[in-house]
């Protein structure tokens, strides 16, 4: 079955980029990301990270990293930004789904924002997630 993998509600903002926007959520240590179920009918292993963004002004994209250890090493696994939309204050939705997963594997993801600038940031906290396939 694969899974999606929802990040905390905290990531529902983005940390102030130079020039970015505030936040408008303040990151919560206590929250735990939710892991939910998602339909399928592909018959290979993956995990699917969902996330919404607001005060987005200044940011160009977003970076996903992957690590078979919590601890990392971390790698990146997307070889393109994931862009934003359009340079607004509305909240963007944003999938990526990870087709290079094994099946009962447990993964780590993060995610940093990219500035129009160029700095990056780290966007998300770490997330744990058990591949998993449609049988």
């Amino acid at each position: 079955m694969s899974r999606t993998l929802t990040l905390a509600p905290w990531v529902l903002a983005i940390a102030a980029l130079a020039g970015c926007g505030e936040p408008t959520a303040t990151p919560d240590a206590t929250e735990t990301p939710q892991v939910g179920d998602v339909g399928s009918y592909r018959s290979e292993a993956s995990n699917t990270l969902k996330w919404e963004a607001s005060a987005e002004r200044g940011v160009y994209g977003y970076l996903i990293y992957r690590a078979d250890d919590r601890a990392g090493p971390f790698r990146r696994i997307n070889s393109q930004v994931v862009r934003v939309p359009q340079d607004t204050d509305e909240s963007h939705r944003y999938t990526y789904v990870d087709e290079t997963v094994e099946p009962g594997r447990t993964y780590h993801y993060y995610l940093d924002a990219v500035a129009k600038t160029g700095t990056k940031q780290r966007f998300s906290g770490i997330v744990t997630k058990t591949a998993s396939v449609d049988s």
